[in-house]
Formats: C-alpha cells, structure tokens, sequence
C-alpha cells in the first residue's frame, strides 16, 4: 500500500500510536490497574496535542 511522505505520513503515525496507547490504557482498565490506564491516556493525549501543535492548530501562544 502506498503511504503518504513527509508531514502526513508522520501525522498517520502519531494517530496510530494515539490508538495503540488508548487500546493499551482500556486493557489496563479492564484489568483494575487504574494508575497505568491513567498514564496510558495521558500519553495517548500527548501524542494528539503533538499533533495540533506540529500542524499548527494549537497557536494559542
């Protein structure tokens, strides 16, 4: 399958890996462990605000 260069190709990257941290933090959920699930999100979190500030969306500042 052909795949984007560049910016979208990092852009992919950074969702897939959003989604592997969020499918990772509901197994830890499901398992009681509520410290790693909370971290796990939070992570997941940083990898999408990463992408709104190296795309430009976040210009807050």
């Amino acid at each position: 399958m052909w795949k984007p260069r560049g910016e979208d190709r990092r852009k992919d990257t950074r969702q897939e890996r959003h989604e592997v941290l969020m499918w990772e933090a509901n197994l830890a959920f499901e398992r009681g462990d509520l410290d790693t699930a909370e971290e796990l999100t939070a992570a997941a979190q940083k990898a999408l605000e990463g992408e709104e500030r190296r795309s430009g969306r976040d210009r807050r500042k």
